[in-house]
């Protein structure tokens, strides 16, 4: 800008990007702990409810002994047990990814 009058200088124009980069990466942290919580919610919640469901329809036959439906019935609280573990470490992960003012709203 040296044929300008008014200015009659070099005008250097730039931005700092140092927060923008900061919030992208943050960005990309979340999404990666989201993916996480998305796949054990569709795999690791799967397992032990598939064996409820499955238990379930099996004691329901009334075709199981005693012993047999005693120890399905082992089976099933183990799964329903094994179940709460991953629902709590779900919710333990996704409140990671909640920025803290918003976990206390919670």
């Amino acid at each position: 800008m040296l044929s300008d009058e008014s200015i009659g200088g070099i005008v250097d124009n730039f931005h700092d990007v140092t927060e923008k980069e900061t919030q992208l990466e943050a960005i990309k942290t979340q999404n990666q702990k989201l993916k996480s919580i998305a796949w054990t919610q569709s795999h690791v919640v799967r397992s032990p409810l598939a064996r409820i469901m499955g238990l379930t329809q099996l004691i329901r036959t009334g075709s199981l002994t005693k012993e047999e439906e005693d120890k399905s019935l082992g089976y099933l609280l183990d799964s329903a047990n094994e179940l709460d573990d991953v629902i709590g470490d779900i919710v333990r992960k996704s409140q990671e990814v909640i920025p803290p003012e918003f976990n206390s709203k919670i």
